[in-house]
């Protein structure tokens, strides 16, 4: 009788612990983290506009909410958008994934970690600021997000995860230069990517890393890429200029442009280098070959003299001189045409009108310092 009566206080005790890990304020769920007052968002199914808070009273108990769980609000197709508070350090595994309706989301400083997939199929995200707390954007983060035309990445990322952007709505894509690889099927099927532009960090672009970005039209390729993978660039096939400031042709599959009308597609390379693209497989297939003097990326560096934001462009940037020995500015097009010229005020900022400019990349030569510019 008495060990029967032990079992059943044990388990009204243990049926009381376990109930107390999970509980429900204001139509969201929350889990328990361990032996603290910190919670974590668990699955919840919320229609309209959400503002998760930074604390939450429960029994008495203020816990503060530091996580957003696994699958936490997977296929809330009714969920509009999402103020997360900066008590959040991490946002995990598909949290957001197949909010179908989900167009607004702030991320605070204070998330370190987003999970794989955490946004995938948000087909009605249309923008979203990484914070620069974020170190790496993990697979398939933002795949299938067909509305998202735009994203800022910061310096803090170092890493992006496989199929991380694949099917997404990006225009354009400024990658920085904290980015050392591009990763298997990064931008895929991207069709309306237009201009890329790889920074002088990107040592390897990835197999399919921009496969079937139907509507991209120009790409730069750094001095740092050494290596270029299966059909990267295949069935690009509005693909009609690249510029690859590599001086010596890199060898690669004849399936890196797979699809790519090379015939009507201009390739512009270090003027010294141009007779070695003339000979080299797969690269003398492109029509025409020209040479740039100053498309060398050791010109093309962050130098503390110049500084150009925003970057891409719209109709003006701004250009802040900081010493420099010139102040002559030169605009060059991807074809090492000048196509303007204007004289700057040093130690200071300078407002550069580029409405006329068409779209595409163009280098900004002050002096010695060459620094690369998309206008989108």
């Amino acid at each position: 009788m008495i060990k029967n009566l032990s079992f059943l206080v044990c388990s009204f005790i243990s049926l009381i612990f376990i109930t107390a890990q999970t509980f429900t304020v204001n139509d969201i769920n929350y889990k328990v983290l361990g032996a603290t007052t910190n919670v974590e968002v668990t699955n919840s199914c919320y229609t309209g506009a959400l503002t998760i808070p930074s604390s939450v009273d429960y029994g008495g108990t203020q816990y503060a909410v530091t996580s957003i769980g696994d699958y936490a609000f997977e296929f809330c197709a009714n969920l509009t958008s999402v103020i997360i508070p900066n008590t959040v350090t991490k946002i995990g595994y598909k949290s957001f994934s197949r909010c179908s309706n989900l167009n607004s989301v702030s991320i605070p400083n204070s998330v370190t970690s987003i999970g794989e997939s955490g946004f995938e199929f948000c087909t009605n995200l249309t923008s979203i600021i990484i914070p620069d707390s974020i170190t790496a954007i993990p697979t398939k983060c933002f795949a299938r997000c067909s509305g998202l035309a735009s994203i800022t990445i910061p310096n803090s990322v170092t890493s992006i995860g496989e199929s991380a952007f694949e099917f997404s709505g990006l225009t354009s894509i400024s990658i920085p230069n904290s980015i050392t690889s591009i990763p298997y099927k990064a931008f895929t099927r991207c069709t309306n990517l237009t201009t890329v532009t790889i920074p002088n960090s990107v040592s390897t672009i990835g197999d399919y890393a921009f496969e079937f970005c139907t509507n991209l039209q120009s790409v730069v390729i750094p001095e740092s890429v050494i290596s270029i993978g299966t059909k990267s660039f295949g069935n690009c096939t509005n693909l009609n200029s690249i510029s690859c400031a590599i001086s010596s042709p890199l060898t690669i599959g004849t399936d890196v442009f797979e699809n790519v009308n090379q015939a009507n597609c201009s390739l512009t390379v270090p003027t010294n280098s141009v007779s070695s693209y003339q000979l080299a497989d797969v690269w003398k297939n492109f029509n025409p070959i020209l040479g740039n003097p100053i498309l060398s990326t050791k010109n093309i560096a962050n130098q503390n003299t110049i500084s150009i934001y925003p970057n891409p462009v719209h109709n003006e940037t701004v250009l802040e001189l900081k010493n420099s020995e010139s102040n002559h500015l030169e605009i060059y097009d991807s074809n090492g045409r000048i196509i303007l010229e204007k004289t700057l005020n040093n130690n200071t900022s300078n407002l550069i009108n580029t409405s006329r400019l068409s779209n595409g990349i163009y280098l900004f030569k002050v002096g010695k310092t060459v620094t690369k510019v998309l206008k989108n």
